[in-house]
């Protein structure tokens, strides 16, 4: 790399990833950008982030169960009320589907998503074949990403969630789309119902291009319904901060960029059947009904529960205000007592002031008298 060329990448490096124009500047926000090169993310450390982004594969059924446990119940961070409020916060900026360009011409599903700690991150569901179902001595090692096999017997869906920073370049987008309200729970569901439709990975049925394509046209048939409102949290309402045209825009819009899904070098190798997208589209409604009565359940459980703490707030601030009236009644008490006191000594005072007095008054009056008897006696 001569000197031009590093001056070139660096440039780029600087427009992408330091912008002057932020409001706020750290020691952590300088760092990032630098760890982000040597594909250290330190945002990631955090249990929840790692769970929603894995960055290193993980079976779809063990994501969609964390996204799905903690939407409904919360988790050992997070209570479901707080986690439905970050799982808010996670918003779902597109939806894609792509194709490999080399090799097989490997279809899998990706979602671009702007996450609260990891900033934009693409999540890359795809599924590849794995062992065979018969785990015969001759065909049980796995085979690469979509790469047949030269049994015909089926073999074992691998399929698994990663998160990148960004997608391949040469990868084609088949199609693309955009879900109102969508969140990253709704799309874990989806995958793992298409996961649970059919298990095994077969060359011409159930291979990466039917997963990929089942799960877009799940979602779609789902959040294209005007009525829908985005996700199995029924508590959500639109916002008066939201224009009237975007209140009533369309809830699904979707682009398809290339007819070369489904295909290997123009030969077609998957077609859409709709009996599977009705299938999978009951299942996937079914499964956010169910999911919605169990956050209610959760809500009211967790209502219940405040209200408990709020009674017993109550009654030991009740208890207190009891204990402190009852301190000060014996300050009150005692303090009438030592004026009682005072007022018996008072009065005692008084009585001898009375007393003391008198005996002036006849000393005086005594003093009198014997003035007035002295001049009768020398007459």
């Amino acid at each position: 790399m001569g000197p031009n060329s590093f001056k070139s990448s660096f440039a780029t490096w600087k427009e992408k990833h330091i912008s002057f124009n932020r409001p706020h500047w750290s020691f952590k926000t300088l760092s990032r950008p630098l760890l982000h090169l040597f594909g250290i993310y330190p945002e990631l450390s955090h249990l929840p982030a790692l769970m929603e982004c894995p960055t290193e594969p993980v079976s779809v059924v063990y994501w969609d169960d964390y996204l799905r446990r903690s939407t409904i119940s919360g988790n050992d961070t997070f209570s479901g009320p707080a986690y439905r409020q970050r799982m808010e916060s996670m918003k779902v900026l597109e939806l894609l589907r792509k194709k490999e360009r080399s090799g097989v011409k490997h279809e899998y599903f990706a979602v671009k998503i702007d996450h609260p700690e990891c900033g934009i991150r693409y999540i890359r569901i795809e599924r590849a074949g794995g062992d065979v179902v018969d785990s015969s001595p001759d065909n049980s090692s796995s085979t690469t990403l979509s790469e047949p096999s030269s049994s015909s017997k089926p073999r074992v869906a691998k399929d698994s969630v990663t998160s990148i920073k960004s997608l391949p370049d040469n990868d084609k987008t088949i199609e693309k789309a955009v879900a109102k309200h969508i969140r990253l729970v709704d799309i874990a569901i989806a995958a793992k119902i298409v996961h649970d439709h059919d298990e095994r990975y077969r060359v011409f049925k159930g291979q990466c291009f039917w997963f990929s394509d089942m799960i877009m046209r799940v979602l779609e048939n789902y959040f294209i319904n005007p009525d829908v409102d985005g996700s199995f949290v029924k508590l959500r309402t639109l916002g008066p901060d939201l224009e009237q045209e975007d209140a009533y825009a369309p809830n699904w819009q979707a682009e398809v960029l290339s007819k070369e899904g489904g295909k290997v070098s123009h030969i077609p190798i998957y077609s859409l059947r709709k009996a599977d997208v009705k299938d999978l589209s009951e299942v996937f409604k079914k499964v956010l009904e169910d999911c919605a009565e169990k956050v209610q359940a959760e809500e009211t459980k967790f209502q219940e529960m405040a209200n408990v703490r709020e009674r017993a707030k109550l009654a030991e601030r009740l208890q207190e205000e009891k204990i402190t009236w009852q301190e000060e009644r014996v300050a009150f008490e005692e303090k009438t007592t030592a004026l009682e006191e005072e007022k018996v000594t008072w009065q005692e005072e008084k009585a001898t002031w009375q007393e003391e007095r008198a005996a002036f008054e006849e000393e005086i009056a005594r003093l009198r008298a014997n003035q007035q008897a002295g001049p009768s006696r020398r007459r």
